[in-house]
C-alpha cells in the first residue's frame, strides 16, 4: 500500500459508502497494515501479496460459496483477466482466458 493510504479509505475499496460506520473493518486494516509492512520488509512485496491473497481465499471457501467474500474474489479475479487480456491485446499477443469450471451436482 501507498504510505498515503488510510485504512478507511483502503475500506472504501471494498465496501460501498453508506453513512453506516465501518469502524471495526477500518480498525482491522489499521491493525493489519503494519504487519503487512513487516512481511513486505522480510520478503517482498509480490510473495507477500500472494500469500495475503492465499490465506484471503482460504478463508472464503470456509465461508461457503455463496458468501460475499467469495463473489468480491471471483469479481477481482474477472478484473485481473481482463486486464491481462487487453495488455496481451495492446502488445500484439493472445491472452487465453481460464476455462469456466463448470459443477454438475
Amino acid at each position: 500500500m501507498h504510505g498515503g493510504t488510510t485504512p478507511a479509505e483502503i475500506a472504501e475499496f471494498v465496501v460501498w459508502p453508506s453513512p453506516e460506520p465501518t469502524s471495526d473493518l477500518t480498525q482491522c486494516i489499521g491493525a493489519l497494515l503494519p504487519q503487512l509492512t513487516a512481511l513486505d520488509a522480510k520478503f517482498d512485496r509480490v510473495t507477500s501479496s500472494f500469500a495475503l491473497m492465499a490465506i484471503l481465499v482460504a478463508r472464503a471457501m470456509e465461508c461457503g460459496k455463496e458468501g460475499r467474500m467469495v463473489v468480491l474474489l471471483r469479481n477481482c479475479a474477472r478484473i485481473l483477466e481482463i486486464e491481462a487480456q487487453n495488455r496481451a491485446r495492446e502488445k500484439g499477443c493472445r491472452a487465453e482466458p481460464r476455462p469456466e469450471r463448470r459443477n454438475h451436482e
